[in-house]
């Protein structure tokens, strides 16, 4: 019973002490260079850098083909309400 109690219920859940670094430990996408309003971004104009409070670099499909609603400085993370 030990066992079957040690391999848990098959739900994987972050523990606190991961929660904690979550931000940290993750990325978000920020521009390569200094991007305009409405130019549109391409992958070479994104990169993947710490800390993980923007958009995820799994969502640069999603990203790649907008244009820039307001101007994007180099190397800051942007938000969605920022692309068009």
């Amino acid at each position: 019973r030990e066992i079957e109690a040690g391999l848990g219920d098959g739900t994987v859940q972050r523990s606190n002490a991961e929660l904690n670094n979550v931000e940290w430990a993750t990325k978000s996408l920020v521009p390569a260079r200094h991007i305009k309003a409405g130019e549109t971004l391409s992958a070479s104009d994104l990169l993947a850098k710490r800390p993980g409070n923007g958009i995820a670099p799994s969502q640069i499909d999603a990203v790649v083909g907008r244009k820039a609603r307001t101007d994007l400085p180099e190397d800051r993370i942007f938000t969605w309400e920022q692309l068009t």
